[in-house]
């Protein structure tokens, strides 16, 4: 639940309280997306006509939801994983310890990852099914 605060051309921007969006979410227990403060500031996709002061409720698609979950979380976990291995087979040829060659490549292997991430992130925002959009405007 958050309330509207602006509304214009078809987006709006929703005041979310933190324990509110996180009461029936599964990884609020993990999950720091809107940082430690207690509330938040949502651009949200507003298909509904909200206006500002309306009480809404705010909602992802689960399949979206997944999507990204798995790109932020898993593939840098598997992009370490690969680096490791690359480097480990890499140490001999390159003449540095077994150990070192891995950790050094799985952490520019994790770090790329991460860059190339944050860098198609403007490409992510453009899908409409990766936005959170109002879901409805609540009564009272």
């Amino acid at each position: 639940m958050g309330k509207v605060i602006e509304s214009r051309d078809g987006m709006a921007l929703v005041l979310v309280n933190r324990s509110s969006a996180c009461e029936g979410c599964g990884a609020r227990g993990a999950c720091h997306t809107f940082g430690g403060g207690r509330d938040a500031k949502v651009s949200v996709d507003n298909e509904v006509g909200a206006k500002a002061g309306d009480m809404v409720e705010i909602g992802i698609e689960e399949a979206s939801l997944l999507k990204a979950s798995f790109l932020v979380y898993i593939v840098p976990i598997i992009a370490l994983i690969l680096g490791a291995g690359a480097g480990q087979l890499v140490s001999g040829q390159v003449g540095i310890a077994k150990e070192g060659a891995a950790a050094f490549g799985g952490l520019l292997a994790l770090v790329g990852c991460l860059i190339i991430i944050r860098l198609f992130d403007p490409v992510f925002k453009r899908y409409r099914s990766m936005r959170p959009k109002i879901i409805r405007i609540c009564e009272g």
